[in-house]
């Protein structure tokens, strides 16, 4: 369960959504009337190393410095899912990045760590036109499903959001610049370069870990709008 630091991490993460949400605002003046659009991309992350800490009761605690595979395209895909109302000068979004990190070379007494089922950050941010790119800012929390075996322990099923093995676990913020290319009716070609930096901290058996992630986000994707 989240303790009290958790919920300070958590809190921060909304206040931050919020000034995001703020800094746009004025744009809104004069506006034309607003249209609406989803976008559903497929891509791949390079994932910067980042430190990694597991704390277990009654074990020493292992700290190293991790790098992660995101296996973008083997079961559960990694994708991008926005929606957006859009003005004369851009847009404010909602944004699900199902980011993913497996362990590369771990040490011994951590036989199994991912965050496969999703390092899922759920962005709420402003984007602003420009020519010929469009750049996105946004901020939010994580929610995380673990999977992890330490010292032979695994985590058990049937916990956190709902008993799907989900966790509110800390927040992220992202910059992204687009491009966006006419099809037809209605349809748009959208190729998007992220960058995004996140802190969670997710349980493990007997303990938790703190797991920070700074990936850039290479995505291609078809927008619909409405």
């Amino acid at each position: 369960m989240p303790n009290r630091s958790d919920s300070v991490f958590v809190l921060l993460g909304f206040l931050v959504s919020a000034a995001v949400l703020l800094v746009g605002s004025a744009s809104r003046a004069g506006a034309e009337p607003a249209a609406w659009s989803v976008r559903l991309s497929a891509g791949d992350a390079l994932n910067l190393p980042t430190p990694l800490a597991v704390k277990q009761e009654g074990e020493p605690e292992i700290r190293l410095s991790a790098r992660y595979d995101t296996r973008a395209f083997e079961p559960p895909i990694y994708y991008s899912l926005r929606l957006a109302r859009e003005d004369a000068r851009g847009a404010w979004e909602i944004e699900l990045v199902h980011q993913k990190l497996r362990l590369r070379r771990p040490p011994p007494d951590i036989e199994r760590f991912e965050i496969s089922h999703g390092y899922n950050l759920l962005f709420i941010g402003r984007s602003w036109s420009g020519h010929p790119a469009i750049l996105h800012l946004g901020a939010g929390p994580v929610i995380a499903h673990p999977e992890t075996t330490v010292r032979s322990r695994t985590i058990q099923p049937g916990a956190g959001i709902l008993g799907k093995g989900y966790y509110l676990s800390g927040f992220g913020m992202q910059l992204a610049v687009e491009r966006k290319f006419g099809l037809l009716a209605g349809f748009r070609l959208a190729a998007e370069a992220k960058f995004s930096i996140a802190w969670a901290r997710v349980p493990i058996a007997g303990g938790r870990a703190s797991v920070p992630n700074a990936a850039f986000h290479a995505l291609a994707g078809i927008e619909r709008g409405f």
